[in-house]
Order: C-alpha cells, then sequence, then structure tokens
C-alpha cells in the first residue's frame, strides 16, 4: 500500500491526469493495487462470495473500503468511447450451455492485445464492449494494455471454435443493492449505466445471488 501510494503522488497521478472532478487520490492508488497480481486474486475470490448474505458481508468481506474506491474509481473515469475487442485468457476451464446471458460476477481485467494468453487459454473470451475502463497508464504493468470492466456488466455469450474460445457482447449493467446496512429503503435490482447510479448505500453487494 505504501509503495502504491508513494508512486501514485511522484509518478501516476501526473501521467494520468486530468482526473474527473471528485476524483480522490484513494481511487487511483486502489486501480494501482487491483493491478498488482498479489491482490486481485484474493479479492475477486472474496467479491464473488460477498453477496451470500448480510451478516457474510459484514462480518467476512474484509475489502469493503478497497471495493468502494475501486467502484467508484470506474463510476468516475471516462469509459471507451467506442466498441472494443478486448481479450481474456483463464487456466481454469468453464462449461457454457449454449447462448444467453451471463456476467463474470467480479471485477473484469481484460487485454487489448493477446497478450491475455499468457493467464491462460484453458478459456478463452473475445470482449466487445463499450463500458470498459482503459487503466493502462495506471498499471504496474502498462505493456498488458489492460482495461478494466465493472462488476455488473451483463453480457450476451456465443460460442467461439475449439469448445474453449467464447464471443461476448456487452448487454447492460445489472447491480442488485441492498441497503438495509444503512437503513433505507431501496431494496431492488437497478439496470443502470455506472455512470449515473445515484443511491445512498455506502456498500454494494457484488454478486448475483439478491440476500432479501
Amino acid at each position: 500500500t505504501m509503495h502504491c501510494s508513494k508512486k501514485w503522488k511522484n509518478e501516476t497521478k501526473q501521467k494520468v491526469s486530468p482526473l474527473p472532478s471528485g476524483f480522490k487520490d484513494e481511487y487511483g492508488i486502489a486501480v494501482m493495487m487491483y493491478t498488482n497480481h498479489r491482490l486481485y486474486l484474493d479479492f475477486n475470490k472474496a467479491v464473488r462470495r460477498n453477496g451470500m448474505s448480510l451478516e457474510y458481508y459484514k462480518n467476512n468481506f474484509w475489502y469493503k473500503a478497497f471495493h468502494f474506491y475501486l467502484t467508484r474509481a470506474l463510476q468516475l473515469l471516462p469509459k471507451v468511447k467506442r466498441t472494443m475487442q478486448l481479450f481474456r485468457g483463464s487456466k481454469k476451464k468453464f462449461y457454457h450451455r449454449g447462448m444467453g446471458l451471463m456476467r463474470f460476477g467480479h471485477f473484469g481485467s481484460t487485454s487489448q492485445n493477446s497478450v491475455s494468453e499468457m493467464f491462460g487459454t484453458s478459456t478463452f473470451y473475445t470482449i466487445n464492449t463499450s463500458l470498459r475502463v482503459d487503466i493502462q497508464n495506471f498499471s504496474f504493468y502498462e505493456y498488458q494494455r489492460e482495461v478494466l470492466s465493472p462488476v455488473n456488466e451483463v453480457f450476451n455469450i456465443t460460442p467461439g471454435k475449439e469448445g474453449v474460445h467464447f464471443i461476448l457482447n456487452s448487454r447492460k449493467t445489472l447491480a442488485c443493492f441492498n441497503c438495509a446496512y444503512k437503513g433505507s429503503d431501496l431494496r431492488r435490482p437497478f439496470l443502470t449505466n455506472p455512470l449515473s447510479l445515484q443511491t445512498k448505500c455506502s456498500y454494494f453487494f457484488s454478486s448475483f445471488n439478491r440476500i432479501y
């Protein structure tokens, strides 16, 4: 954390300026920390589990502040203004039944080039989207040309070639919020653009599983 904070202050902040209004240093540091491979695996695993129940979230999700900072960064940073073709590789083999809707259920890191194959070829996604944020200049590994997507992006999936390649076309964003933790009456899913999201909730549940 101290290394990221120092690098942000002395180097990265100047590189990515001008920043959007309201963009805090904590948001930029969170994006930088996410690109550190030692963190994002554990963080995304926790994000996938965090919607199991309100009690699980309160007692077992240790990334509340980091999750909030990263979410705010993606809401405030400019989205890619064109549909991009991105790539994502995985060492794990995933099976998808035909065509339909899907989402990853965690923050999605993709690449603008085939360097993503270094992360695995057991399952490979080609992703067409205009909702993602180019974080190349925030990253510790700029050569990866990294692009980051929010948890709530929903895709239409179609099979590609050889049974391990899938094509994802961005359709919408879906976020399920439960504001009981803050005493609000908002208890419904929102279909929304991340930039226009308005809610009094302090914390976000990232799982598709509703907890109410």
